[in-house]
């Protein structure tokens, strides 16, 4: 709490990844304000620091691809469209050390991209996004040691403000739409794990699902 006290404003935005960050920077000094309904969530986020055992590429892309599977469904689940993506990894010292995160939930040693795309808001789209990001990273002998993986989602309009695109209408897209929703369904009844792509099943023990609290940064 007293590093939270600490922050000021745009840092408490930061860190929560969205407005609400800096709105309880005020609601935390007992200031009060109103809020249009037109407001919304500008982006979302889930970090996760790897477990020593899973400080591989292979590993660490298990993990990515699962913090975006957790993305996607609360972006599904309130009704907005991600546009764009964003990827950041956080790599060992070149003797083996951890590299401190900073106040922000960012690597202080690591590499970050970003992809625009058309608003979506489903799988599909957004592992192949994150499929391009990955496959842009830097490689070689310092980079084999990735420590620390975020997803970023972007741009977050809501389903109101969502403009349509060609495909959105065809019979495959009604129905990949319906197939999702009745995933998440079972996912948030079930758990996380009983629906998912299977390049997340090393992943599913070293970032487990917690709690979130509105837009809370899941750090952990």
């Amino acid at each position: 709490m007293k590093d939270l006290l600490a922050l000021d404003c745009k840092q408490a935005g930061q860190l929560w990844g969205s407005v609400w960050g800096e709105r309880l920077w005020h609601w935390l000094r007992g200031e009060d304000f109103d809020m249009s309904e037109t407001e919304h969530l500008k982006s979302m986020s889930h970090q996760h620091v790897l477990a020593p055992e899973m400080r591989t590429p292979e590993k660490a892309w298990a993990v990515a691809h699962k913090l975006l599977h957790k993305a996607a469904m609360r972006l599904r689940a309130a009704d907005l469209w991600a546009s764009s993506i964003g990827l950041a990894i956080g790599f060992t010292a070149p003797h083996g050390e951890s590299v401190p995160i900073s106040n922000f939930g960012t690597p202080t040693r690591g590499w970050k991209g970003e992809l625009r795309l058309s608003e979506c808001q489903d799988n599909q789209t957004l592992i192949a996004a994150l499929s391009r990001l990955w496959a842009s990273r830097p490689t070689g002998a310092q980079f084999e040691h990735p420590h620390f993986i975020g997803v970023h989602l972007n741009g977050l309009v809501p389903d109101r403000l969502h403009s349509l695109n060609l495909f959105e209408g065809t019979e495959d897209e009604q129905s990949r739409a319906r197939l999702l929703a009745a995933m998440d369904v079972l996912n948030h009844k079930y758990g996380m794990s009983t629906l998912a792509p299977a390049t997340m099943l090393t992943a599913f023990k070293a970032a487990p699902t917690r709690i979130a609290f509105r837009s809370i940064p899941d750090l952990f």
